[in-house]
């Protein structure tokens, strides 16, 4: 059994039925002669239509004005009618198969009349389909499929599903796996991870190692997405099991994607000494890849498309090419720059590693903005839209960072902030506002609990929590900046902090960051229900665990609560100095005044005056840094 495709009628079919799109472009400009129908037209019109369209989009990464857009669609105008003219003519039949697929494929791409296109491809695949043109028909398939996604996802599935059974038939593999691939494509896009993992499960078993890397780096994509890195890492294991000298030198985009999943993992188990690690692999990795003499890298594309070639099959057909898409080069620096400043950010910000990382970012976003993203690239126009939205998408994930850069440092920028602000704000984030918005109100709250303003923390804070599920790591962390609030004096209420605390314990028990089960478990340590040897077992294995995530400022502070609990006179000295010693190695200011004082405070009580002395000494130089910091902070 070999059913058609959705969409393909029985009926005989006339070149006259193909839609004519109107284009408002002065008649003058469009130079086409009154041909008669000739079987050889297409020599002159495919010619032609390729250099208007090269032509247009050879300029899209540099459209500034509306005269440019305007002349832009110009140009792709007259290549749209250069091919419809050959549809209207007596050509091959190949030849207007070809017509219609490039018809369509431009319509798609120009997101100009996706019916148009819709209607093309199905008269083009029945003309396919009667004459057993079999590469044509499929791929025309493969683009109304993409084109029906846009409208009616469930519509497209089920005639993927079709194209599939059909594909199944024909003797080469190459169209089963395009098929098999758009449609786990499509589950990623409409965030189906359990399906997409479901339908990479075939290629486990396939004869092309490389298309097994990739079955196994998307299904590790797929894990992350669903919060379960342990799965992630078993995929990324068998990934490593598939990597071959061929795939190191003609295919690094699988590689790359392994290594960058693999940091991702520890990072989202929350393990930053093992994600520092890993990171180096990366900067390796990119520092050894060998770029040509334009300085880009081989086998790579400026629209960051690969080929993966199949193995020729038992019947002796040669290697066929599968084309994927993935980051360009320049994205694959941003995302490296942005990616070892989240690390960073943990154990080497006292270096400023983590903003020296996010800065050279934003200059690569900007030097790409500004020259046009790349113009070798001919990309049509909306390719280039979408380009620009993700690198807005990543500036802003940036500044974010940066912004918490600047408070884990105490530097409660306001500056920074409205930055941020003013940047999601602007036309282009207008789509990016729901992935950012909890993040951005999260600092917020931040900003107004370090300054004083906690009421406008407060609400913050409560907002985070009517917006987001009760596992969401936002949530918990908003819910425990609260309990912080009402333990306070400022509005103090031990009833409802210890009834939030209670809420987010199990969430945080059982969310896979190790920072977050931190955070829980120090609030916990604080909260005055525990004895004193519980509180000092508590804080000694709290200790360890800090170091273990190589948080620096999570150990200043739990060996601070330390020397405060501690009921052993030299332990006290030695935590309450290693607090100090941490927080000057780390240069946090606040937290090595804190520290400090506590220290010589401790040294008075044991009646080390000369010690107690030079610790005063030390920190009452540093003391005018603290005055500015408070001043800077609570005067905005």
């Amino acid at each position: 059994m070999n059913p058609q495709p959705m969409g393909i009628g029985d009926g005989s079919l006339n070149r006259a039925d193909y839609p004519t799109i109107n284009y408002d472009v002065p008649q003058t400009q469009i130079q086409i002669p009154p041909f008669t129908a000739d079987q050889s037209i297409h020599k002159i019109m495919f010619p032609l239509a390729k250099e208007y369209l090269t032509t247009a989009r050879s300029r899209s990464g540099s459209l500034n004005t509306v005269e440019e857009v305007a002349c832009y669609y110009k140009l792709i105008s007259l290549a749209i009618r250069c091919l419809e003219v050959v549809l209207q003519s007596r050509v091959p039949l190949y030849v207007e198969c070809l017509a219609a697929m490039w018809y369509a494929e431009i319509l798609f791409t120009e997101n100009i009349n996706l019916a148009a296109a819709e209607e093309a491809l199905n008269k083009g695949i029945q003309v396919a389909n009667r004459n057993n043109l079999h590469d044509p028909k499929f791929t025309m398939l493969q683009l109304l499929v993409r084109t029906m996604a846009k409208s009616n996802e469930k519509v497209a599935q089920k005639l993927l599903t079709t194209c599939i059974r059909d594909a199944e038939s024909y003797p080469a593999p190459n169209w089963l796996y395009s098929f098999q691939f758009l449609k786990v494509q499509l589950f990623l896009g409409s965030e189906d991870y359990g399906n997409a993992i479901s339908c990479l499960k075939p290629f486990f078993g396939c004869i092309s190692s490389e298309l097994r890397y990739l079955a196994f780096d998307l299904c590790a994509l797929a894990s992350l997405q669903q919060n379960n890195p342990e799965k992630a890492k078993n995929y990324l294991d068998r990934a490593l099991q598939c990597e071959t000298d061929y795939s190191r030198q003609y295919v690094p985009q699988l590689v790359l994607m392994r290594i960058y999943f693999n940091v991702l993992i520890s990072v989202q188990e929350g393990n930053m000494p093992e994600a520092e690690q890993k990171l180096k692999v990366i900067h390796q990795w990119l520092d050894s890849h060998v770029v040509d003499e334009s300085g880009k890298w081989p086998h790579w594309r400026d629209d960051g498309g690969f080929l993966i070639a199949l193995p020729p099959s038992a019947d002796g057909s040669k290697f066929i090419p599968i084309n994927f898409t993935w980051w360009c080069q320049s994205e694959v620096y941003i995302m490296s720059y942005l990616l070892s400043g989240v690390v960073s950010l943990y154990g080497s910000y006292e270096k400023r590693k983590a903003l020296r990382y996010l800065s050279e970012g934003i200059r690569v976003i900007e030097s790409d903005l500004e020259n046009g993203m790349s113009q070798g690239a001919c990309l049509p126009l909306p390719a280039f839209i979408r380009r620009r939205r993700f690198y807005t998408l990543v500036k802003n994930v940036i500044l974010i960072y940066m912004t918490f850069e600047r408070f884990i440092r105490s530097e409660w920028s306001l500056d920074l902030l409205q930055s941020l602000h003013e940047s999601l704000r602007s036309s282009e984030c207008d789509g990016l506002l729901p992935l950012m918005y909890p993040i951005v109100i999260y600092l917020s709250g931040l900003y107004f609990q370090a300054t004083g303003k906690l009421s406008s923390a407060m609400e913050a804070y409560n907002l985070l929590r009517q917006i987001l599920p009760s596992n969401h790591e936002l949530y918990i962390l908003a819910t425990l900046s609260m309990v912080l609030v009402y333990k306070g004096d400022a509005i103090s209420d031990q009833n409802r902090a210890k009834a939030l605390v209670e809420e987010v314990s199990n969430q945080a028990k059982d969310n896979p960051n190790k920072s977050v089960q931190f955070c829980q478990r120090l609030i916990n340590l604080i909260d005055g229900s525990h004895s004193g040897i519980e509180v000092q077992n508590e804080i000694s294995e709290l200790i360890i665990i800090a170091r273990d995530l190589a948080n620096a400022q999570f150990t200043t502070i739990i060996l601070f609560l330390g020397a405060m609990q501690f009921s052993d006179e030299k332990q006290q000295e030695s935590t309450a100095l290693a607090s100090f010693l941490n927080a000057k190695r780390t240069r946090d200011v606040l937290w090595c005044w804190m520290a400090g004082n506590l220290s010589s405070d401790i040294l008075q009580k044991s009646g080390k005056s000369l010690m107690a002395e030079k610790q005063i000494a030390v920190i009452n130089q540093i003391k005018p840094l603290v005055d500015t910091l408070l001043n800077t902070s609570h005067s905005i």
